[in-house]
């Protein structure tokens, strides 16, 4: 029992320190309905330090912080996505497939660094991108997505994507 133990000890080390992360099954990423359960959040650094964060909850609430609060990713509710727009955001990942995408741990970027992370189910750990610039396309294209739902909600704009 004790080498089974450690034996243990020893996978939870090296899934730490190589960054594994569950993975969508096929049937998920082959969908074009978004799965029951999408979570993400997503985070954007510059190098002229500005920050955005943003969380997209199970339930489709969508949470945004931006500069100081983007930073520490302390994000706050802003709206519920409709189902048309989860179905947008749904529609980038597929069209990018975001969660098949390859990132760096420590990723090169000479202006923006991204990170993001893809839930399918309540249960995964979910799938985690980090990257550089556009090296990873669609992700921009995605927090741009997520920017212009937050920002219509908050400057009133309620007519956007409903």
């Amino acid at each position: 029992m004790n080498q089974i133990s450690i034996l243990m000890c020893w996978l939870v080390i090296v899934l730490v320190f190589t960054g594994a992360t569950g993975c969508a099954s096929t049937t998920v990423v082959d969908s074009p309905s978004p799965p029951e359960y999408l979570s993400l959040q997503l985070h954007m650094a510059t190098n002229k330090r500005q920050y955005t964060y943003f969380e997209l909850k199970g339930d489709g609430e969508l949470h945004y912080g931006g500069g100081r609060m983007g930073m520490l990713r302390n994000a706050e509710p802003v709206t519920t996505l409709s189902a048309k727009q989860q179905q947008a955001v749904w529609d980038v990942i597929r069209k990018h497939q975001l969660l098949n995408a390859d990132g760096s741990f420590i990723p090169d970027y000479e202006t923006v660094k991204w990170e993001l992370t893809v839930r399918t189910s309540p249960h995964s750990l979910g799938r985690t991108i980090r990257t550089g610039d556009d090296q990873v396309t669609g992700i921009r294209e995605l927090h741009d997505l997520l920017f212009k739902y937050q920002s219509a909600v908050r400057f009133r704009d309620l007519e956007v994507d409903r």
